[in-house]
């Protein structure tokens, strides 16, 4: 079947509801997939194509293989952390188009927060470039920015922190806190406002009113 969708746009779409109705019903199918880096880098590609139609498809998919068989994803995930994440952050969360990078950091969001991910979770938010790559996107538009929050708390929660990660939050708290202040929900949202301010404490917990040092620079 992806034989069939390589360069062929006619069949592709059909072809690839076909896909993702087998990823839905068929853990089979899903471990047949993730089981494949070349599958899976394909679906990374996919995902930053030009055609948004196609793009956002190849999201959908990537999504559902990523989400819904959580102990094969989990397998997945720390047989392969260092090809898939650092495709993923490069191919999705460093994307100029706005769209990919917010579906991208949508995506990691869930991934880290599923329980059965939990290793992986602490692993990931220990790296500092993964550190500097959120941090980034929070100086992003409104609609990148609240699903950077989503992964950037995860950093700041992390109660066994690396040390490079403690330095580089201390050092930029104050430009960190002021992106908080004015990150804002659509509409009424309890939960995301009582993370914010519980963020904002733990990161005033770390303030080190000596130093100070610019954000990471964007590439």
């Amino acid at each position: 079947m992806f034989d069939l969708m390589e360069n062929n746009n006619e069949v592709a779409l059909l072809y690839g509801s076909m896909l993702k109705e087998c990823l839905r019903r068929s853990q089979v199918a899903t471990m047949h997939v993730l089981q494949s880096q070349q599958y899976m880098s394909k679906f990374l590609e996919y995902v930053t194509l030009p055609n948004y139609t196609f793009a956002s498809h190849a999201g959908g998919m990537l999504e559902l293989l990523l989400t819904r068989h959580t102990s094969t994803v989990a397998e997945f995930l720390t047989n392969n952390y260092e090809w898939f994440f650092d495709d993923f952050n490069s191919k999705l969360l460093v994307s100029s188009n706005q769209i990919t990078k917010a579906q991208g950091l949508s995506l990691m969001g869930h991934v880290l927060s599923e329980g059965k991910n939990h290793d992986l979770m602490l692993r990931y938010v220990s790296n500092v470039e993964n550190l500097k790559l959120v941090m980034n996107a929070l100086r992003e538009g409104k609609r990148v920015q609240m699903k950077a929050f989503r992964v950037f708390k995860l950093f700041v929660e992390n109660r066994d922190k690396a040390m490079g990660v403690t330095n580089i939050l201390r050092m930029n708290t104050r430009k960190l806190l002021e992106i908080l202040a004015g990150l804002k929900a659509t509409g009424e949202d309890q939960e995301f406002d009582e993370d914010k301010a519980q963020i904002s404490r733990e990161l005033n917990s770390l303030k080190d009113t000596h130093h100070s040092i610019r954000l990471p620079t964007k590439e």
